[in-house]
């Protein structure tokens, strides 16, 4: 994982190696609630594997990400899903696993 700052010309300055999240992944859904970024789900290389884990990390001053850690899993394996954060809670939206493709929305309230 990388971080760069935003110069105030509005340029990306250079970019620097933050914290890592513990397992490689693609098509994972990620975002940002407050001061932490969650990596929902996703496939390991070439697609294969779907991940059902979520992992959070701290967003510290400067931009740089404080440690990954285990939160709560899905419910079950996931990748290619959408995700939203919304009035403090995490929507992850459709996606699929290697057999179904998912119509539902997961809602998850995480602490503080």
């Amino acid at each position: 994982m990388t971080v760069a700052p935003i110069n105030p010309d509005g340029t990306i300055g250079a970019w620097s190696a933050t914290t890592p999240f513990a397992t490689g992944r693609g098509w994972h859904a990620s975002l940002l609630l407050g001061a932490r970024a969650f990596v929902l789900g996703g496939t390991g290389p070439g697609g294969g594997t779907y991940f059902g884990d979520a992992q959070v990390a701290t967003v510290l001053p400067g931009g740089a990400l404080g440690a990954w850690a285990a939160t709560t899993p899905l419910p079950g394996p996931r990748g290619a899903a959408g995700a939203v954060a919304v009035g403090g809670r995490l929507y992850l939206i459709g996606g699929r696993d290697a057999t179904t493709e998912f119509d539902r929305v997961d809602v998850m309230t995480p602490g503080p």
